[in-house]
């Protein structure tokens, strides 16, 4: 019938349902089968007791088994469901053992305790199972405007339906009449408090307890009704079928105990979503419209007044209208002033996610474009690649081939020991050998720019042009060129110094090896500014190049006049270094129009 769990024992709902439909039946078999009065009034109220305390029972079950203020909650129902009992066993003592008329009694003050103690957990409390997101004191306040709306209402009501005209069939009110009609008012009540609790938990996974409690409450409700018509009418017996009503409504609060009991320990912490969230979630319920039904029924109550006799004079029921109508439109300014801010919130939760798109539009935009950059990158350094093994393998090939030929040769000469021819094959295999060394040495100075990188420095532009000048010293000397220099002070940069020496003075001899029959030969070192942008340059009034090779002379191994020296490299490692430092370089040169070449390299800060 049990079953063990990590925390105790858990009652089986399937086997607490059982229970309570046999002791129904049981109940139901009583009547049907006992025929002495008195064992039958006995019989009843031991199974009226027993019901009573098993439900109790299963609510202080449900209180163990809850934990914060569910458990509180809880705790006051099994309370309410002992002092319901105690009533029970009190009306048994009263009916069986003094064989006197239990209604009115004492055993009325035990069911009437019940009342009270219920009210408080559901409406005063609000804490089962899933508790509800704190509210605010606008929200409290609407909560108690719409219960004062609803219990105005349905005290009005009853007071029109059920009370004025059983006080106006009695010439006085006594005990008995009174108890018989306070008990469905009270019910209701009890039944509206529950449904705002119930409304604010529709969306809770554990809201089944409170299905059963409802349920149980409605019963009463229906039950106490038809009590109060036959006390009315004076048709009411103990012990009779309609008793059934209120035995059935204790197996359903048993049930829901069993309920609570089943499911995981809840505390009241509240797990809070957005502000907006929670104005949503309270806004999705029913329970803001139940005032509007007091409303109707108010208004249905002063048309039907008009032209039927209701046992209230017609001005008290003005006065409960101008009532209602004061109480909604305080209501409606409090609701007025939520949708205001609800709207406040939602646009601001919208103006938020505008923005977050547009950031992540942004970031998205970015991304794509780092992409593309990189790829276009990539693409051209594979491009590189290959034109940089063909180009090495190319170049390679060449005095291979050379020593190859002349090994031929000389094979020839060392059979015909003519000495002379073979003192010239060795100088050719000796020239190709250097060649090849040359160029290796080239490709090897080329592949290590970028990967092995000295400490950057700010240093002084005019400190690397002396440097440059003072390794280039011997070409200028012999040539006979005049170099200048800028006036001034030149720019700060932050560079490896050595790599940028190496630049300047690759430039510098170019300069001078390209000079041809220039009979003033002239180098100008300087720098411009141009649309922000520092740009350093080497000028000379050499015999220029060709627009249409501005770009090939910095490919790897390429050379304007093959009549000159050189492996042809000097530029493409120029190039490299400066690409290395983030700089740029290019040519602006024109045939027989001398040579400038301008480069960019990152200025030291401050």
């Amino acid at each position: 019938m049990k079953k063990s769990s990590g925390n105790g024992f858990v009652l089986s709902f399937r086997t607490a349902a059982i229970v309570a439909i046999s002791i129904v039946i049981i109940r139901l078999a009583v009547l049907a089968l006992v025929k002495d009065r008195m064992l039958l009034l006995l019989v009843d109220d031991t199974i009226f007791i027993i019901a009573n305390g098993l439900a109790a029972a299963c609510l202080l079950y449900a209180a163990r088994r809850s934990v914060g203020r569910s458990r509180s909650a809880w705790t006051v129902l099994a309370v309410a469901q002992i002092a319901n009992t105690v009533g029970e066993a009190l009306w048994t003592v009263i009916e069986g053992g003094l064989h006197q008329n239990p209604f009115p009694s004492l055993a009325d003050a035990g069911f009437l305790i019940f009342y009270p103690l219920m009210f408080y957990p559901l409406f005063a409390v609000g804490a089962f199972l899933q508790p509800d997101v704190p509210l605010t004191s606008r929200e409290r306040l609407k909560i108690l405007l719409d219960a004062g709306i609803v219990i105005i209402a349905a005290t009005s009501l009853f007071w029109v339906f059920l009370i004025a005209p059983v006080i106006a069939s009695n010439e006085a009110i006594n005990l008995r009449l009174a108890l018989s009609v306070a008990y469905p008012v009270m019910d209701l009540v009890l039944f509206v408090a529950l449904m705002e609790v119930l409304s604010r938990k529709l969306r809770s996974p554990g809201k089944d307890p409170l299905f059963f409690i409802v349920l149980s409450i409605a019963v009463v409700i229906l039950t106490d009704v038809i009590f109060s018509v036959q006390i009315r009418d004076g048709t009411y017996v103990s012990g009779s079928l309609l008793d059934t009503g209120w035995l059935v409504s204790r197996m359903l609060l048993g049930l829901a105990g069993v309920l609570q009991a089943g499911s995981s320990p809840i505390d009241s912490t509240v797990n809070n979503s957005t502000a907006l969230s929670v104005f949503r979630n309270r806004r999705t319920t029913w329970a803001p419209y139940l005032p509007y039904l007091g409303i109707g029924a108010a208004a249905i109550l002063l048309v039907w007044g008009y032209d039927h006799s209701l046992h209230v004079p017609f001005s008290i029921l003005s006065g409960y209208i101008c009532v209602f109508v004061g109480l909604m439109a305080i209501r409606q300014k409090l609701t007025l002033d939520e949708n205001n801010q609800l709207l406040t919130t939602t646009l601001a939760e919208i103006d938020l996610r505008k923005q977050a798109e547009a950031s992540l539009q942004k970031a998205h935009d970015e991304l794509d474009l780092r992409v593309k950059e990189r790829t276009a990158e990539l693409e051209s350094r594979n491009a590189e690649m290959e034109r940089f093994v063909y180009t090495v393998s190319h170049e390679l090939r060449t005095p291979l081939i050379s020593v190859g030929g002349v090994v031929g040769f000389l094979k020839k000469d060392l059979e015909n020991e003519d000495a002379q021819r073979i003192e010239t094959d060795l100088r050719l295999i000796g020239n190709a050998l250097t060649r090849m060394d040359q160029l290796l040495g080239e490709t090897l100075e080329l592949s290590r720019i970028g990967r092995i990188v000295n400490q950057l420095e700010d240093v002084s532009f005019d400190e690397i042009v002396s440097e440059a000048l003072d390794r280039a010293g011997t070409s200028i000397m012999v040539r006979g060129v005049n170099v200048s220099v800028a006036d001034g002070l030149l720019p700060l940069v932050r560079v490896d110094k050595m790599r940028i020496v190496e630049v300047l003075t690759n430039l510098i001899e170019n300069s001078v090896k390209y000079m041809g029959d220039q009979s003033d030969p002239r180098i100008e070192i300087g720098y411009r500014s141009d649309e922000g942008q520092t740009i350093f340059f080497v000028r000379d009034n050499g015999i220029g190049i060709d627009p249409s090779q501005h770009d090939k002379v910095f490919e790897l191994f390429y050379k304007v006049d093959n009549k000159t020296g050189g492996t042809g490299a000097g530029l493409a490692i120029v190039k490299r270094i400066i690409e290395v430092h983030g700089g740029k370089i290019w040519i602006e040169s024109g045939l027989e129009k001398g040579c400038t070449v301008c480069f960019t390299l990152p200025l030291a800060q401050g």
